[in-house]
């Protein structure tokens, strides 16, 4: 079976005309039409281009740019375009038609009876014609190029391959309200598709399952087959439980029969077939990196052929306004009254202080200094609210979605100008998270960027104190320390030092060393806390809250949001230039400044609060002392005793307040604080997509272990001390890895074979645990065992009990697992999940 089905692409870009066709071997492969080649400088004028239909018109601007511009627009059968004059040769912007999703008549600008609007992938066109009889012809004519561009699909020579999804053990499940239906694979990908009537819906759904049910019965192709649910099976097919065990222990062993040391095992299998994409991270041309911070944000890139050449030759690009000279832009999201992406960034910023001027701000959804509630939040799960500044919730995997979407075709419309003919699946993203943050924080970003029409397969999570690091070793780092200037070259063999990645949320703390080949190795395990600028900005607004009257403060507050704006803008920009023993000062909103005060160590002088210098050194006395007490005892330990350096990365790293407690604290140590430390990590980033393994290995933080479940029972393995044939098997703490033990990546930590005691068993979940104390726990009843998430993985019904191998291994900044079905020789894609 083979059609057109709309497939959800991103949360912005919502649904796309792909055309699917269903494989004999359980693929649903799905295609594009071929990309038109986008013409570009040519000699010939727009007004001599052979065209459907051509003219001029007026475009309007962005959201709330009221400009309408006057633009010379051409549409042939496979591209729209505009210009700056009827003369220009240079298209100002091409369309493919391939990426119009419709067109229409619009009425919503008053006075303008002539406009049309364009639905493109990444955004909507509003173009005004001068008569009606010019409206109905662009109409028809862009209509008319979209009926012809369907029946492209029919020429398989006009196809490219985009993808394929494998059904077998796969889950469907309908939406009850309208054509759509869902696709969840064994790996945990989702895929939404939505047919154009429910009666297609159904054929899909029903000649899929019919599909689905072959495969999974043909998978027992090299010895038993797989049982039907539900199916009788013969006596003489059954073995006891014993004659398995005993097999097994003639012919398998464990990997890592001592924990911590891990042996490699060789094993033939016939593998499920994955999800499987036409590229690959390590086939991609670009690397794009998003450094998503609490504070603020930034994008970069290089290509793979620049890298080569020049590893620092690294593309920064601006996500300000107009105008603006920073390459990062503060982390804030607006949404229109409907919940719809409006603006991001100094953009939203500048919107939304226009739509706080005209009272029309609480209408609209404002979303700031959200990031770390991903670390605070108790229970993470992905539909986790997030309130926006006047407590309006919203889905938090939607705030991170739109965001990143944002961003990355933000970079990636700056790297189509570098590379002809780029596309996303030549791009390898990488986005930054917080060494400290935990399993289910770092799955919830996975799970975000997913949303935002990434790839999860040509995603790399970077830890941002590793990101910071790896930059360094390329780069000549200046230092001024007592008006003398040193040199950092790139670091040598054996010398240890310390990252302190300083953000507006959170501190990371890492311990690395550079080995022989150049690359890191973890010394100590990454550490920190919620101490970062954020914690002193909140300080401040609590003080400047407290000296002028609390009540009068909040209650003005509460009705003026662009004054509220302003002075939270203030406090950001003014709180890095504040020197040790010297007067802060904060400009105020004008009806403020005009408040009589009775506060000690505080005064208003014209339109400013001026604060005494013991008064604002106690409000960065605490987040100050939780960031030095920590590194501290990090520097304290044995593993940390050849260090001799400490970079100071990270926004927060400006702060002169901060730098001169740390140079005091630690002067024994080669302290250094890099230029623009802001910009690091997100370059840093960008040079560990081109590198396989800038970090060889990282140290566990706790213990990690399994809880087995009902319908398996452990198999007892040769040479293993930690494993009993007998037991509780529901209170058995079964060691993935050891706190403090080295997790070398891309290589398998730990393997558990399983007896699959209930032949009805087809959803296998196993949880995953850890335990914060230095021994490790025998028993998953002890109080210091915590359940972070589960290994799930889906396996067809058997004809009979049988053996399966459970497969670990860590993956960059994650677990992977595989399961293994060992008589059959079949592996099935499994999955950790650590959100609900």
């Amino acid at each position: 079976m083979e059609g057109i089905l709309k497939k959800k692409v991103s949360i912005m870009r919502g649904f796309e005309d792909k055309w699917f066709k269903l494989t004999e071997n359980g693929f649903l492969e799905y295609y594009e039409v071929k990309p038109s080649t986008i013409s570009q400088d040519t000699d010939v004028p727009a007004n001599q281009i052979p065209s459907c239909v051509s003219g001029f018109g007026m475009k309007a601007g962005g959201l709330f740019d009221t400009r309408w511009d006057r633009r010379y627009f051409v549409l042939s059968d496979r591209e729209f375009q505009f210009f700056i004059s009827e003369t220009a040769t240079t298209p100002q912007r091409t369309v493919p038609i391939e990426d119009v999703k419709g067109v229409a008549n619009y009425n919503g600008y008053p006075g303008k009876q002539t406009v049309f609007q364009l639905v493109t992938k990444h955004r909507i066109f509003f173009i005004e014609v001068e008569t009606q009889l010019e409206l109905d012809k662009w109409t028809k004519e862009l209509s008319y190029c979209l009926r012809k561009r369907e029946q492209l699909w029919l020429n398989p020579d006009l196809r490219v391959m985009k993808g394929r999804i494998y059904i077998g053990l796969a889950r469907l499940a309908p939406d009850k309200d309208d054509c759509t239906f869902r696709i969840i694979t064994n790996s945990g990908a989702k895929h939404i598709l939505r047919s154009t009537q429910l009666t297609d819906r159904q054929k899909w759904i029903d000649t899929i399952l019919e599909t689905q049910k072959r495969v999974n019965k043909d998978m027992g192709a090299v010895g038993r087959k797989f049982r039907c649910k539900g199916e009788k099976y013969s006596v003489k097919e059954t073995s006891s439980k014993e004659d398995i065990i005993d097999s097994s222990l003639k012919r398998s062993h464990s990997v890592g029969g001592v924990h911590g040391k891990l042996v490699n095992q060789t094993m033939t299998v016939f593998g499920e077939p994955e999800d499987t994409n036409t590229f690959s991270k390590q086939n991609c041309e670009l690397v794009a990196a998003i450094d998503f911070g609490s504070s603020d944000s930034g994008c970069a890139f290089s290509l793979c052929s620049d890298y080569k050449c020049n590893p620092l030759h690294i593309q920064t690009e601006s996500l300000g306004g107009n105008g603006s000279e920073t390459k990062k832009s503060p982390t804030v999201l607006l949404m229109n009254p409907d919940g719809e992406f409006a603006a991001f960034g100094k953009i939203a910023e500048q919107q939304y202080e226009e739509l706080a001027l005209d009272e029309e701000d609480k209408k609209w959804f404002y979303f700031r200094r959200f990031k770390m509630q991903l670390f605070t939040k108790k229970g993470l799960n992905k539909d986790m609210m997030l309130e926006d500044i006047n407590g309006r919730k919203m889905k938090a995997l939607d705030v991170f979605a739109c965001c990143i979407e944002y961003i990355k075709n933000k970079v990636f419309k700056r790297a189509e100008e570098a590379v002809r003919g780029l596309t996303e699946e030549r791009v390898h993203w990488m986005i930054t998270v917080p060494a400290i943050w935990n399993e289910s924080a770092r799955q919830f970003i996975i799970a975000a960027a997913t949303k935002a029409g990434i790839n999860p397969e040509l995603l790399t999570l970077v830890l941002e104190p590793e990101a910071a690091a790896v930059f360094c070793k390329y780069v000549k780092i200046q230092r001024s320390v007592t008006e003398n200037v040193a040199n950092l070259e790139v670091f040598e063999p054996g010398s240890q030092f310390v990252i302190v990645d300083l953000g507006g949320g959170t501190v990371d703390i890492t311990c690395n060393e550079v080995i022989e080949t150049g690359q890191l190795r973890e010394i100590y395990h990454a550490s920190g806390g919620p101490w970062g600028g954020n914690m002193i900005n909140l300080r401040i607004w609590k003080l400047i809250r407290s000296i002028i009257d609390t009540a009068s403060f909040d209650a003005y507050m509460e009705e003026n949001t662009y004054s509220k704006l302003s002075l939270l803008k203030e406090i950001e920009e003014e709180k890095m230039k504040i020197k040790p023993n010297e007067q802060a000062a904060f400009k105020l909103p004008s009806y403020l400044s005009n408040t009589k005060i009775k506060y000690k160590g505080a005064e208003i002088i014209k339109d400013k609060i001026h604060i005494n210098p013991d008064v604002i050194s106690k409000v960065f006395e605490y987040a100050t002392e939780q960031v030095c007490n920590h590194l501290s005892k990090v520097l304290a330990r044995d593993e940390t005793r050849s260090v001799k350096a400490l970079l100071l990365v990270g926004g927060y790293a400006s702060s002169e307040i901060l730098k001169e407690t740390i140079k005091k604290r630690f002067n024994k140590y080669n302290i250094i604080f890099p230029f623009t430390p802001e910009l690091i990590v997100l370059k840093g980033a960008v040079i560990m997509g081109h590198e396989s393994r800038p970090i060889i290995g990282r140290l566990a933080r706790f213990h990690y272990g399994l809880a087995v479940p009902n319908g398996l029972r452990i198999i007892q393995k040769k040479g293993t001390t930690h494993l009993h044939t007998e037991f509780y098997q529901e209170l058995t703490f079964l060691p993935l890895i050891s706190k403090g033990t080295p997790i070398r990546i891309g290589e398998e930590v730990a393997q558990y074979s399983f007896i699959v005691t209930s032949e009805e068993l087809t959803d296998v979940q196993i949880g995953i645990l850890i335990c914060e104390d230095d021994k490790a726990p025998s028993s998953i009843a002890e109080n210091s065992c915590t359940q972070i998430g589960q290994i799930e993985a889906k396996i067809p019904a058997l004809s009979k009990l049988t053996e399966m191998t459970i497969i670990i291994s860590c993956d960059e900044t994650e677990f992977k697992v595989t399961a293994v079905i060992d008589e059959l020789g079949h592996r099935f894609s499994a999955r950790c999940s650590f959100l609900h």
